[in-house]
């Protein structure tokens, strides 16, 4: 699986709409180096794709559940 583009919404760290372009114009050119100083948001980043591919089971719950609600909320940005 190739991820080629993120959208972000005020979750976690990240405040409004960001973009992350994963794509490249060289072919040959298929790994995407993420990096940054404590505190730029890669956890997050990261935590977001996990979400993305495994919904409850990223945080190990079987499905939809008051905790996994809960944990949900808490990666909500509300600073907006």
């Amino acid at each position: 699986m190739k991820i080629n583009r993120i959208v972000l919404y005020n979750f976690s760290s990240y405040e409004g709409l960001n973009e992350f372009d994963f794509t490249s114009d060289d072919d040959s050119k298929n790994i995407i180096l993420i990096g940054g100083k404590n505190g730029a948001g890669k956890t997050s980043l990261f935590t977001a794709i996990k979400l993305a591919l495994y919904g409850p089971l990223a945080f190990g719950y079987m499905g939809v559940n008051p905790k996994y609600v809960a944990k949900i909320k808490e990666c909500i940005n509300s600073k907006t």
